[in-house]
């Protein structure tokens, strides 16, 4: 479920003047505001309701940025009659480490020596907010993921294939909210995706994703690209000596061979080229992170080296498959003219 994110009122004003009007037995009416028609439903039911949005820019995340989220949702919650809250905090590293801190305070304290990268964080924060024209405090789940990309986009983009990751192999985590009063949940979405927005952001390099949305065409266009250069060359450069010839059946018989051959040579260089370039464009993860402690820095360091060399070895591979087209000509040219 997913809603308008603008800034509403927390208290619900916009109902002041709208509701539903129910008729009484007695003939007269009464008219019942969402937010009473919610707290019923929940009274019978026991149901809660969520909403979700995610985080789709490649954001990079420190631990004051944390801090700063934290601050932002106490003042919004200083708009409300808050009967009680908790925060929970919870790290999972790489090697499948978990620390969980019961109060963001705690959570404060995480020790930043650490080697062992940040995989997820999840922040979790559950209120007990008592809404103005309701009698019964309400319950709120507040839940945020957020993901470090040079952890955990390696190996989706290892698992997914290509369409699935695309769709969701970028996304940077999101933000749940479970709840009674619709308006209340969207404020809070409102104000962590506020926040999100606020963050520092991987630069864009819109070439370069074009590039990488296309990579799977490169096995092909490289392979037909040597093809058709040599083909070309062939036919245009032929000797007539090997057409009018006195032994022109054997010396056609002699090219043709071989040009089969080397065009088939051709054919496997060119699909292997396209295929290491493809490799190494597909190897390439936009710098989105957590960065807390020591490990996170080291790896995101390395995998800034890794973006290099990878886009270093793909540019090697187009001029690889230029050279290649100039020795197909050169080549071909051989074969036509002996």
């Amino acid at each position: 479920m997913s809603g308008n994110n603008s800034p509403v009122s927390p208290e619900g004003a916009d109902d002041d003047n709208q509701g539903v009007v129910i008729d009484t037995a007695g003939g007269s009416s009464t008219q019942v505001s969402f937010q009473q028609l919610q707290a019923v439903y929940n009274a019978l039911t026991g149901k809660t309701e969520k909403i979700t949005k995610q985080f789709d820019r490649p954001v990079r995340v420190e631990i004051n940025d944390l801090i700063q989220l934290d601050a932002r949702i106490a003042q919004t919650l200083e708009q409300y009659n808050v009967k009680a809250r908790t925060c929970t905090v919870t790290v999972f590293h790489k090697e499948d480490v978990k620390e969980v801190y019961s109060s963001f305070e705690r959570f404060k304290a995480y020790d930043s020596s650490r080697l062992c990268p940040v995989e997820r964080i999840q922040v979790a924060y559950e209120f007990l907010i008592l809404l103005p024209k309701v009698n019964k405090p309400q319950t709120y789940t507040l839940t945020i993921w957020l993901v470090s990309g040079v952890v955990v986009f390696k190996e989706m983009r290892e698992k997914l294939p290509k369409e699935l990751f695309a769709i969701f192999g970028t996304k940077s985590g999101y933000v749940e909210v479970e709840y009674v009063d619709y308006m209340v949940a969207r404020n809070f979405v409102s104000i962590v995706d506020g926040w999100s927005k606020s963050l520092p952001v991987a630069p864009r390099q819109p070439v370069l994703e074009k590039i990488i949305s296309k990579s799977h065409y490169f096995p092909v266009l490289f392979k037909y690209a040597l093809l058709v250069a040599c083909a070309y060359a062939i036919t245009t450069k032929i000797s007539p000596a090997t057409l009018h010839g006195t032994n022109s059946f054997i010396d056609l018989s002699t090219v043709l061979i071989w040009s089969g051959v080397f065009l088939f040579i051709l054919y496997r260089v060119g699909l292997r080229i396209g295929e290491a370039v493809e490799s190494y464009i597909d190897a390439y993860q936009p710098l989105t992170y957590i960065h807390l402690n020591r490990g996170d820095k080291i790896l995101i360091d390395e995998t800034h080296k890794e973006n290099g060399k990878t886009l270093t070895f793909a540019f090697l591979g187009f001029l690889g498959e230029l050279a290649m087209l100039v020795a197909a000509h050169l080549i071909a040219t051989w074969i036509a003219n002996h």
